[in-house]
Parts: C-alpha cells; sequence; structure tokens
C-alpha cells in the first residue's frame, strides 16, 4: 500500500496568501474522482498537458482507496479550450505490469518522434515485500520508460536504462521532455551526504542515458522542494516545484508553487508567475504549468471536505510577472 504524508496549513495563512495574490483560481475543477468503485474515485495527481494539434491531451494518474489499499493507473483526458476536460471512456489506458508487492506512481509524458513516451516511478512496499519474503531493507525504487503510438496502447521500454533508482524508499518524481532529437529527464533525488539534489540526464534513443548531471537542492531555495517539473523556452529553461518551510510563528508549514527561470540550467532566478499557495502538500504530486502568451494556467491536486484529490487549475495574466 502506498503511504502518503499529508500536510496542512492555517487557513488564515492561507487566506492572507490568496488576498494579494494574482492567481485566480477557477470555481470548476478540471477532473474530477470517479464515483466509488471507479478506478480512480480517491484522487487525480500528477498531470501531463500536451498540445495536440487543435486540443489539449492530459495524461494522469488515477488512484482507487478500498479495502485492498492504495492503488494506482495512468489514464488520459482531453479538452478544446484547457477548462473543460473529458476523461476517455476506455480508461485507465495504461495499467503497467507490476507484482503483488508493487506500486506505480508520478508518471510524466512527453511528444517524441512521432509518439507518446511515459517515465514513471515503480515501487517495492517494504512491509509488503518482508511478508513476501523479501528483505524489507532492500526494497528498490525504479523508473521505467513506456511508448504509445497513439496514447492508446502502451508498450513498456524494457531495454530502458533509465538513471533514476534507489534501494532504499525515495519518492522520485521525474519530469521528461522531448526537444529536437533529444529527450531531457529531470528529478530531484539524493545527492552528495545523501542531501537532494536536482539531476539532469539526456538521451537520443530513450534507451540509453547520460551519466546525470547534480545541483544540490539548496542552491536553488533553501526551503524543501519537490514535484519538479522544467520546460523549454526558447533560450530559457523555466522550472516549477513545489517549496515548503515551517512557518515560525505558527508551526505550520507554508507551502507554495514557486516558478523559476534559467538560461544555463544553472543558476535560476526568480522571474516568472509569483508564488501560488497551497493548503497542502498535493497528492503524489507534482503541478503542471502551462505558459503562454497570455499568461500561466497552473493545474494541481487539491482536497476536499471528503479528503479525495480533485484537478483543479488558476490562472496568472502575464501582466502581472512579465515586468519582474
Amino acid at each position: 500500500m502506498k503511504k502518503f504524508a499529508l500536510v496542512f496549513v492555517c487557513p488564515a495563512l492561507l487566506l492572507c496568501a490568496t488576498e494579494q495574490s494574482p492567481w485566480k483560481a477557477n470555481d470548476q475543477p478540471a477532473l474530477t474522482p470517479g464515483i466509488i468503485g471507479e478506478w480512480d474515485d480517491w484522487a487525480i495527481a500528477c498531470p501531463t498537458i500536451l498540445k495536440r494539434g487543435s486540443k489539449w491531451w492530459m495524461l494522469y494518474e488515477g488512484i482507487i482507496f478500498d479495502t485492498d489499499g492504495v492503488r494506482s493507473a495512468f489514464g488520459i483526458a482531453e479538452s478544446d479550450d484547457k477548462m473543460t476536460w473529458r476523461k476517455h471512456s476506455q480508461n485507465p489506458l495504461f495499467r503497467p505490469a507490476l507484482s503483488e508487492t508493487q506500486s506505480c506512481s508520478s508518471p510524466c509524458a512527453a511528444w517524441w518522434r512521432n509518439g507518446f513516451l511515459v517515465v514513471y516511478i515503480v515501487s517495492e512496499d517494504p512491509i509488503q515485500a518482508a511478508f513476501s519474503g523479501k528483505n524489507p531493507e532492500d526494497a528498490p525504487v525504479a523508473a521505467r520508460l513506456a511508448r504509445s503510438d497513439d496514447g492508446l496502447i502502451w508498450n513498456n521500454m524494457a531495454t530502458a536504462q533509465v538513471p533514476i533508482f534507489s534501494k532504499t524508499s525515495y519518492g522520485f518524481q521525474p519530469s521528461l521532455y522531448a526537444e529536437g532529437d533529444r529527450l531531457h529527464l529531470w528529478w530531484v533525488g539524493p545527492g552528495t551526504d545523501d542531501q537532494p539534489a536536482l539531476f539532469h540526464s539526456i538521451s537520443t534513443d530513450g534507451l540509453n542515458w547520460s551519466k546525470p548531471n547534480g545541483q544540490p537542492a539548496k542552491e536553488i531555495d533553501a526551503r524543501e522542494i519537490s514535484g519538479v517539473r522544467v520546460y523549454p523556452s526558447g533560450d530559457f529553461y523555466l522550472l516549477t516545484y513545489v517549496a515548503s518551510e515551517a512557518d515560525k510563528s505558527s508551526g505550520q508549514r507554508k507551502i507554495s508553487v514557486v516558478t523559476r527561470i534559467s538560461r544555463d540550467a544553472r543558476n535560476w532566478t526568480a522571474q516568472g508567475p509569483p508564488e501560488f499557495p497551497l493548503a497542502s502538500l498535493p497528492i503524489d504530486g507534482t503541478p503542471w504549468m502551462i505558459f503562454e502568451s497570455d499568461g500561466a494556467r497552473l493545474f494541481w491536486s487539491e482536497q476536499q471536505p471528503n479528503n479525495a484529490w480533485r484537478l483543479s487549475s488558476a490562472f496568472c495574466e502575464k501582466k502581472n510577472y512579465a515586468s519582474h
């Protein structure tokens, strides 16, 4: 079973932050969990949103929570306007092959060489592994790659040597994008002295990957960071992530989605959309941001009063940050 640590902030802090924020949250969610018993009845998480022709295409993680525990699979949704989304009638379109002690999570997709690629994480549950006779101290976590020509039928790339792996539990959340003939893979993982670092690796075939370059996370932000996404934009790299820290006055956690910009993927500045405050850490969560000529649109997992997690969105006009 997956384990999720939920962290909440004081509602007064959130209200104070949003009153001053140029971000405007949509009243209607982008996607909601399915009805009880459906494959995504508990949470919608980790969206990837790509423009395909005149439509917007989303791959997301759906999570069910029932007497068998918490289990994930991956589904597709489409939209004409980025606001109203339609789930595919045959979802989930991708259920990775897993053992009884494994779970999948944190997908990120890209369009490359006339097809879709998705990178995702497969984790071994230490407790379940122990019950199955495996060594709980050697429960691996690794990334896999899969490909689809149409987004409907997916096949694992079994020979891909994806450089994301740990023999101990770690919450990897990979970010994948294509730029020309190259694939770029980014993730936060344990670096020097097991301190978090932002890693980057490149591939020209999806099978063989370069030795990762790492940058200590504290060089990017003194706060704890997770849910990293990197987007190419001409001569720039755009970095978004979730930052959290303890509020000294209240003892609560302050959580927000942060955007940074860089020319060299090393020196990240605070230009771009202002920080967006969150009420809690997104479930299994990596938000997604769409950057367009009129502004930025954010998608994130938001907990509801019934404890289910829907996919919400908010928009920030470019005039609120273009001059920063």
